[in-house]
């Protein structure tokens, strides 16, 4: 291993472009976040779906 052409070097690091993103340890007690808010429909007012999407509603808005 005398030829320093057989040496194998590392890949250049290439910084991101823009602020780092955070990465916070979190403590065993902390846990996952639950406070994601569920999708609600406009029309029929029930959670899961929005207006888009919403089954129940696609016969009554149909006639527009």
């Amino acid at each position: 291993m005398n030829d320093p052409n057989k040496y194998v070097f590392p890949p250049p690091y290439v910084r991101g472009i823009g602020r780092p993103k955070k990465n916070k340890r979190k403590d065993e007690d902390e846990g996952l976040k639950m406070n994601k808010k569920k999708r609600k429909c406009r029309k029929c007012k029930v959670e899961g779906h929005n207006a888009k999407t919403c089954k129940s509603c696609r016969e009554k808005w149909q006639g527009k």
